[in-house]
């Protein structure tokens, strides 16, 4: 930004008041000021890649996830607003410097608190949680009610997510799987024991799941007041009742791959009805209408600029 002459100092020169954001990596000071990054460079700088991942695998085999990108984009959001709030207070703008690493660090406050008062490195959970237990994904029956058939997604079971929190809760999961004799060992008469003995725990309740379909474990845990959901496939998605009710898929043509259901609108309006009005566009579909009807480019300039590779609608 410097280098370009974007600068905060030039952008008062030219609207006083002006609040501008800048959210680098690291920050516009320090040894790693000029360090390029992204979310997952930050994500892995911050330390969250020790806390997230399953028990029986390290760091080099987690897959890349962009959680700073959130962070910065909401904290950026928020911050925007108060320096306009103070603006409108006070008519003057500012200069607003987000790092995006340390926009991050609040998100595992937890981790950096145990480590700052006790000394204690926390390590990956997998899908556990500190104080709910059981608390899992667990494998359900092969053959799911959604597509009718396993061999749609081979070496890919089906899954339900099982979060207990309490006693009550507990003792729901206790009655849908019948009151099995090992609930009643002295084990798992309390959430710190059960979260002592979740290994034993999660082995007893898949064999409860892989009798069951991962929707009809859902509607029995969810009648005894225990949080349970399905990991959907893709296919689960568009069948599912409450996205088709909701009409959230939409048919859209193309003339390359015909016609299919496409996820429609993240949002509904109700002055403004959307929907899809067209199918995905192929690669440079309406170069001629941008570059001739919008920018106004010649046609003769139109050619050149396809003789040089500059556009084209097919991949060089």
């Amino acid at each position: 930004m410097d280098k370009l002459g974007i600068t905060y100092e030039k952008m008062r020169e030219v609207k006083p008041d002006i609040i501008m954001l800048r959210a680098p990596g690291y920050g516009l000071s320090g040894p790693w000021r000029d360090y390029r990054g992204l979310g997952s460079n930050f994500e892995q700088y911050a330390g969250h890649d020790m806390l997230r991942g399953y028990l029986d695998i390290d760091p080099s085999g987690h897959s890349m996830v962009f959680a700073c990108d959130h962070a910065a984009g909401a904290q950026g959001a928020f911050v925007l607003l108060a320096a306009l709030h103070y603006r409108n207070q006070t008519g003057k703008g500012q200069l607003i410097e987000l790092s995006q690493t340390e926009a991050f660090l609040p998100w595992i406050a937890q981790a950096l608190m145990d480590y700052d008062m006790n000394r204690r490195s926390q390590g990956t959970k997998g899908n556990r949680h500190s104080s709910a237990a059981p608390c899992g994904c667990y494998r359900c029956k092969g053959e799911s009610i959604a597509h009718g058939t396993a061999d749609l997604i081979p070496d890919q079971g089906n899954y339900v997510f099982i979060t207990c929190h309490n006693d009550i809760e507990w003792h729901g999961l206790c009655r849908a799987m019948g009151n099995p004799p090992w609930t009643e060992e002295e084990r798992f008469t309390d959430i710190i024991s059960r979260h002592k003995y979740q290994d034993e725990l999660d082995k007893h309740i898949e064999e409860w799941t892989l009798t069951r379909d991962h929707f009809e474990v859902m509607y029995i845990l969810q009648a005894e007041g225990v949080p349970a959901g399905p990991v959907e496939s893709y296919y689960d998605a568009y069948t599912d009742s409450q996205l088709k009710a909701r009409g959230f898929f939409e048919w859209a043509s193309q003339e390359d791959c015909g016609t299919h259901l496409y996820p429609g609108m993240p949002w509904k309006m109700s002055g403004t009805p959307l929907r899809i009005r067209r199918g995905p566009a192929r690669l440079g579909e309406d170069n001629e209408y941008f570059y001739k009807e919008i920018i106004g480019v010649s046609d003769e300039e139109f050619t050149d600029l396809e003789k040089e590779g500059h556009i084209g609608m097919t991949f060089v």
